[in-house]
């Protein structure tokens, strides 16, 4: 999409005009960095961030993503 570069405010202003619902970061100062009340997007926190350690938790990871609602805010320590 030609996003990459992008600052976190400006990828979620872009993402919500795009239609996103949620946006899934490693990114675990991007609440203190980011004004993140009144967003419509959810917003997904892994606190993990290579593949290998992240892939044996995909099905939780999945399962949060279908609990979260527009505007949430969430942290996965897995």
């Amino acid at each position: 999409m030609g996003w990459q570069g992008l600052e976190n405010g400006d990828l979620i202003a872009k993402a919500e005009a795009a239609g996103f619902g949620l946006l899934i970061s490693t990114d675990q100062n991007i609440r203190y960095q980011q004004a993140l009340a009144g967003h419509s997007i959810a917003i997904l926190v892994l606190l993990k961030q290579n593949w290998p350690e992240l892939e044996p938790h995909v099905a939780k990871v999945a399962e949060i993503v279908a609990e979260m609602r527009p505007g949430d805010y969430r942290e996965l320590p897995l």
